[in-house]
């Protein structure tokens, strides 16, 4: 991969390399599609006194990565699209493994590791005298934990009034109070 900031103008061999696992995959990557991870947004109606409010989410996944990859005549470049699908391909009964990917065009996108949703079947292109695969993939990183749990409660507006007690609710809280104060 290379060093610095990718610019495939001044270099452009990393952009068609792909490792998958830091196997090299010996085919051209000639096209990315779906590489986008949008950011999520939330935007609240506004009232008539009051404006729409856009609040940011976070960022969503890749969710359709589409790979197309072609071989050369080598018997060893067509080889190595059947290595791949062992190293993305699910065993009988099990969910697609997550893999790491290394490509400048692909980790430029901020995606680093990768399961497979479609896999290929080979097509041959007479004109290229090649075998093309285009694989379909999702983003999947792992190592981000889930929130767990009960949602966190909404945090009140400053500017809103504080909400009325009720008579039963002053005298539960100053139960509360004194529980807490036993020894």
């Amino acid at each position: 991969m290379s060093d610095g900031d990718p610019n495939p103008i001044l270099d452009p061999g990393p952009w068609g390399i792909v490792l998958i696992q830091d196997t090299l995959i010996d085919c051209t990557l000639i096209e990315v599609d779906g590489a986008a991870k949008p950011e999520d947004w939330n935007v609240q109606k506004g009232t008539k006194s009051k404006g729409a409010t856009p609040s940011w989410k976070g960022t969503k996944p890749a969710e359709a990565l589409k790979l197309k990859f072609r071989t050369d005549t080598r018997p060893a470049s067509f080889q190595a699209m059947t290595d791949m699908l062992l190293l993305v391909r699910p065993k009988l009964g099990d969910k697609p493994p997550t893999v790491h990917i290394q490509n400048d065009v692909i980790n430029w996108g901020g995606i680093g590791t990768i399961a497979l949703k479609t896999p290929a079947f080979p097509k041959w292109d007479a004109k290229a005298a090649a075998w093309d695969f285009e694989w379909e993939f999702i983003e999947n990183d792992p190592s981000k934990d889930a929130n767990v749990g009960p949602a966190d409660p909404a945090k009140p507006d400053p500017s809103d009034p504080a909400p009325k007690q009720s008579a039963a609710d002053k005298e539960i809280a100053d139960l509360n109070k004194q529980i807490a104060a036993l020894p």
